[in-house]
């Protein structure tokens, strides 16, 4: 199940409040199991206009914004299209609760082992022609 959630900033400064990765799923395919890159919200910012419409969790994937598929897109990407779009966006998302295949040690899966988030500033959200 997808959720679309509008996070509209009418006369107001509050940040969109929350932040993105990196991170995987497992997905069913014909050929078995296969870890799939995705773009999942890591953080919400108490009292921010994500975490005021109830809608949106850690760990919800973000599948498009404002229409567009964020398959195949990097973390600075996804996150330019947010930035671009924070006035009236919208995010549609498979929620973590309905997601039973979710690889939930993500800190550990990288080879790396760093972790790469993303936040979505106020400041950013209204600066002019970045």
């Amino acid at each position: 199940t997808h959720r679309r959630v509008r996070l509209y900033k009418y006369g107001t400064d509050k940040p969109l409040g929350f932040y993105i990765r990196d991170g995987s799923s497992v997905r069913v395919t014909p050929h078995g199991l296969e870890k799939v890159p995705g773009i999942f919200i890591s953080r919400l910012v108490p009292g921010g206009l994500a975490q005021s419409t109830g809608l949106l969790a850690v760990n919800d994937e973000v599948l498009e914004v404002n229409g567009i598929e964020v398959s195949g897109k990097s973390l600075d990407q996804v996150t330019d299209m947010m930035i671009a779009n924070s006035r009236n966006l919208i995010v549609t998302v498979r929620p973590a609760n309905q997601r039973n295949n979710v690889v939930r040690n993500s800190r550990a899966s990288g080879s790396s082992g760093r972790s790469t988030e993303s936040s979505l500033p106020s400041a950013a959200a209204n600066a002019p022609g970045s």
